[in-house]
């Protein structure tokens, strides 16, 4: 005899009574929200997470994997990890296959026992990798297949080949106390931090970006602000000082403050990452 499984519960003003309980509204960022739905579902229903990254990656790479040839050398490939396969030689050694998933395409990359044991720690399900690989034809199933010689996180491919953060502002970005909040939010990602600065930052996105621009020695990119109003237009380049690590971390908070299409990164393009 129900009509209405809802129909009992009271109406109210849904925003009031969060902002009765301290819930915090701020909508979720794309990577977020795109993890919550895997987690609870176990896809990604509202679209998938290397989305986000394309532009980044099409400056990184030569090709989405659906358009991957074979080639003499190595070419850069990129995906997000979508599977790992074990398996043993005759000899015993470990190797692994690894799937990665650009959405236009899944491709198949053979680790080998010493690459393997090399990188392993960097296979980790669902985060973007870039991997330096001899692509070849697979002669059982006609098929392509790669062997892997590099492979880097996103994140360690921005340190690397990054050199300038741009942020495109216009007056509404640039209210009252910009200046201050801007150096709050650089600051702890400075690649010229000394031992006495490095102490004042306990944040883990503070302490990852200084561990990881030390790990792979990061010179850091300049920081350019491009500002535009409806009479002018110009872009100041902050100084050496203020070069940052452009880790994942940092790349978050001014998205979130600013608008994810308001941030960019410029790279040098690789041709190799080793």
């Amino acid at each position: 005899g129900v009509e209405d499984l809802f129909g009992e519960i009271s109406g109210g003003d849904a925003a009031n009574d969060l902002d009765f309980l301290g819930v915090d509204c701020r909508p979720l960022l794309e990577q977020e929200r795109l993890l919550a739905e895997k987690e609870t579902l176990g896809l990604y229903l509202s679209g998938h997470p290397i989305d986000e990254f394309l532009g980044e990656l099409s400056h990184l790479t030569q090709n989405r994997l659906v358009n991957l040839r074979p080639e003499r050398g190595t070419q850069i490939i990129a995906g997000l990890l979508h599977g790992v396969r074990t398996m043993k030689t005759k000899t015993g050694d470990t190797f692994a296959i690894v799937t990665l998933d650009d959405r236009s395409a899944r491709f198949e990359v053979t680790l080998y026992a010493r690459d393997y044991e090399l990188y392993r720690e960097l296979l980790q399900k669902d985060v973007i990798l870039l991997v330096e690989c001899s692509i070849t034809v697979d002669e059982y199933t006609s098929g392509m297949r790669g062997r892997a010689k590099h492979v880097m996180h996103l994140d360690q491919a921005r340190q690397k080949f990054a050199r300038r953060l741009s942020l495109k502002l216009d007056s509404a970005a640039l209210s009252a106390g910009f200046s201050q909040q801007l150096e709050g939010i650089l600051k702890p990602y400075q690649v010229g931090l000394d031992v006495a600065a490095e102490s004042q930052f306990t944040a883990t996105g503070a302490e990852f970006a200084v561990s990881q621009g030390r790990a792979l020695e990061c010179d850091g990119c300049e920081v350019m602000v491009n500002y535009q109003r409806i009479d002018s237009r110009g872009c100041i380049i902050l100084g050496p000082d203020w070069k940052v690590s452009p880790s994942e971390d940092l790349l978050k908070q001014l998205k979130s403050l600013f608008g994810k299409d308001k941030i960019e990164l410029n790279f040098v393009r690789p041709t190799t990452l080793g």
